[in-house]
């Protein structure tokens, strides 16, 4: 009976380290052995951090959520034909108060080393009775390719489904033919009246 019991023990504990160690390991949904590439064709700016988290910190969590194709330049838009080596382009992504929508015609032009210049509230993840709202965009050369906006009520910090769900939806919207293509500029057709 003990060597049952000691075995028992023995395995539970073998299964907590190895659960302990995978989580560990895919913190965020990072892989430790194939980590995100220095230079995916793009660079991301992250406003909006909450008061709870640093903005580095907040960055590196929005980060992790985004699919992976986004940065294997063997799979992303980096490939399409489209696609300029010399074009400047980045992902921007400003957190804030549901009803706080920064101008989508501004995101473009936030410099990534200063994303306090965004003006916007400071979104409340972590409160169950508010919204927070994302409004991003995929600019080339400080022009937006594509813009998007969601927002989710309730609780919805970094790690939590419901903030994977809300970066995820966003980031779709951005690539709505796929993270292998170039997202095409919204243009507006004037018909002229008869």
């Amino acid at each position: 009976m003990t060597k049952l019991r000691l075995r028992r023990r023995s395995n539970m504990q073998a299964c907590l380290a190895l659960g302990s160690a995978l989580l560990a390991g895919s913190a965020f949904g990072q892989d430790q052995e194939n980590p995100r590439p220095a230079d995916p064709g793009w660079t991301a700016v992250i406003a909006g951090a909450p008061p709870s988290m640093t903005p580095e910190a907040f960055k590196e969590a929005v980060l992790a959520d985004l699919p992976p194709e986004l940065y294997d330049r063997n799979t992303n838009f980096t490939r399409h034909e489209s696609y300029r080596e010399d074009a400047e382009y980045k992902l921007v992504m400003v957190f804030h108060g549901a009803n706080d929508i920064p101008p989508t015609d501004q995101l473009c032009t936030v410099d990534p080393a200063n994303t306090e210049e965004v003006e916007t509230t400071q979104p409340q993840l972590d409160n169950i009775m508010e919204s927070t709202g994302v409004t991003a965009a995929f600019c080339e050369d400080g022009k937006a390719l594509s813009t998007a906006t969601d927002k989710v009520t309730g609780q919805a910090t970094p790690g939590q489904l419901a903030f994977r769900f809300l970066v995820g939806d966003v980031v779709k919207q951005l690539f709505p033919d796929g993270f292998s293509v170039m997202p095409r500029p919204v243009t507006r057709t004037v018909i002229p009246a008869r």
